[in-house]
């Protein structure tokens, strides 16, 4: 029996449900267990914890919005999440089962920490508010306002009586944990600030900014001790060694910095990423240090010599554009970490990835007869791939700028390719010739699409408009 196809539209799309989720999407936040056996990571389909030796997968806990932060209690017995819909979570660590969840932010939580003798949990939003929460029954003790922009970051001092944020409103403000009193603010930073974190003495404060700058500060009397200036981007975080002699700082240029914090000296710089490196965290004995990515991976680096020691790729990068095959028994995905990867719909099976291009995957299509894959690249080139075996049939070549956009003709013979140059090219699929090329689009053209019939081709445009052309 033939199975009956249903366009999906807004009047109907309430009735659209998830079959099958597929890779893990880019990496937000990661952090050791307390004993340094486990790694924790926060990504937008849920917390997934990781054998640190192994890199095996041991537990998910799969959430409907995605995760921003994520921290293990100190006797590492419960893992608390911040998530994209305001909500906190309280997972036992043990066998992934959701304790509690609690709500009254308003906007997504992006960072969250344990007090030291985890009985109270500290929550930072883009709310711009700090909740403290008591973790035995999830109540709400006290909300902290003072920033007049989203709360990046938290953390308690070593003793617990204080806490710090770091907000995009360029500023780090110290509290008294006990009533909640504002201690001190301080306003050096020229950008927002990203994350902020204590000394294990809880002497010394660090927080990293977007204006690409890591500020240390002595807590006692809230004196800037240095600036320490060497990336190109903004910091995204930033960690102390558990001896306190160390500071990493990970970037948006993709790098993470080791400093000395006795002179603000640079030690080395780990490059590997090709990715902002949204979160940095040391293991328990110092040893060793974890990065992960928006680029999809998670990188274990040895610290006495910055050696890449191994790399989780299970994560995927940001996926740019997806396709079904003809068949429907096939779905392709390009992503911005340079690969076009091809997996089974049934069970989600990756069958291959297409490996080659250098930038992002801006679009990836199937032939009519889903023997033949097109993918074009911001990498400038368009490549046709055999299905069956994934073989690189030809790549076609020539453009100034990248391309954006993808289309076979209904008999196949034809590829359109749009680009950022606002032309599109008309390629015989058979040999790869260029057979012409449209000018007209004052904007880069995002789509591309034949009628049924194969004699028009409609572009879309950057530019505002769209475009109809006869195709012969």
């Amino acid at each position: 029996m033939k199975p009956v196809s249903t366009q999906i539209t807004p009047a109907n799309a309430y009735g659209v449900s998830e079959l099958a989720r597929w890779g893990k999407g880019v990496v937000n936040d990661v952090t050791y267990s307390p004993d340094g056996k486990v790694l924790a990571v926060a990504s937008p389909t849920g917390v997934y914890l990781y054998d640190v030796v192994t890199l095996q997968e041991l537990r998910a806990m799969p959430s409907d919005s995605g995760v921003s932060s994520v921290v293990f209690s100190p006797d590492g017995e419960t893992l608390a999440s911040g998530s994209w819909d305001g909500t906190v979570n309280l997972w036992r660590a043990s066998d992934g089962q959701l304790l509690r969840t609690l709500e009254w932010h308003a906007d997504n939580v992006e960072s969250v920490a344990f007090s030291p003798d985890g009985q109270m949990l500290a929550s930072g939003s883009w709310d711009r508010t700090i909740n403290l929460w008591k973790v035995s029954d999830g109540q709400l003790l006290r909300t902290l306002e003072d920033h007049i922009y989203q709360v990046s970051s938290v953390a308690f001092s070593p003793d617990g009586q204080t806490l710090v944020s770091g907000s995009r409103d360029d500023t780090v403000n110290l509290w008294r944990v006990s009533d909640g009193q504002l201690l001190r603010t301080f306003e050096d930073h020229t950008d927002g600030v990203s994350s902020v974190a204590f000394s294990p003495d809880g002497q010394t404060l660090a927080s990293g900014s977007e204006d690409g700058t890591v500020n240390l500060w002595r807590v006692s009397d809230r004196k800037l001790l240095r600036t320490l200036e060497d990336h190109t981007d903004g910091v995204s975080s930033v960690a102390f060694s558990p001896d306190g002699q160390m500071l990493a700082s990970g970037s948006l240029d993709g790098t993470i910095n080791l400093w000395r914090v006795l002179d603000g000296k640079l030690l080395r710089t780990l490059e590997g990423h090709v990715g902002v490196v949204s979160s940095v965290a040391f293991s328990p004995d110092g040893q060793a240090l974890v990065s992960g990515s928006e680029d999809g991976t998670v990188r274990l680096w040895r610290v006495s010599n910055g050696r890449l020691l191994r790399t989780l790729e299970d994560h995927t990068g940001v996926v740019e554009s997806v396709a079904f095959s003809p068949d429907g028994q096939a779905l392709v995905s390009g992503s911005w970490d340079g690969t076009v990867k091809l997996r089974r719909v049934s069970d989600g099976k990756l069958l291959r990835t297409l490996e080659g291009y250098i930038g992002v995957m801006s679009n990836v299509a199937f032939s009519p007869d889903g023997q033949t894959l097109a993918s074009a690249s911001e990498g400038k080139i368009v490549r046709l791939w055999r299905v069956s075996d994934g073989k690189l049939l030809r790549t076609l070549k020539g453009y100034a700028i990248g391309v954006e956009s993808v289309a076979f003709s209904p008999d196949g013979q034809l590829l359109a390719s749009g680009s950022l140059d606002g032309t599109i090219n008309l390629w015989r699929v058979s040999d790869g010739k260029l057979l012409c090329t449209l000018e007209g689009h004052t904007g880069a053209v995002s789509s591309v699409a034949f009628s049924p019939d194969g004699e028009l081709l409609a572009s879309g445009s950057w530019d505002g408009t769209i475009r109809l052309w006869g195709a012969r």
